[in-house]
């Protein structure tokens, strides 16, 4: 690895580390809770929806439910009428 493809790298984590904690970056996978914000419902109503097999989709790993950024964006954009 040449010095130059390191220091990019170095910089680009750095960068990433702190865009991430000024919270200008965002996860690809949300939480529940986070889903549940960008999406303007409350938690409760995505837990329903997905104990009923109801839209959106998620992706569940054990115990812990996660729903992708894009995905929601497509289906909210697939629920506009008019």
């Amino acid at each position: 690895m040449s010095i130059e493809t390191l220091i990019e790298s170095t910089v680009r984590q750095t960068a990433e580390q702190h865009l991430k904690q000024l919270g200008l970056v965002q996860p690809e996978y949300l939480s529940v809770a986070q889903a549940a914000e960008y999406v303007g419902f409350s938690k409760a109503t995505l837990d329903i929806w997905r104990s009923r097999g109801y839209d959106p989709p998620y992706i569940k790993l054990a115990q812990s439910v996660r729903y992708k950024r894009s995905d929601l964006d497509e289906w909210f954009t697939a629920k506009r009428r008019g």
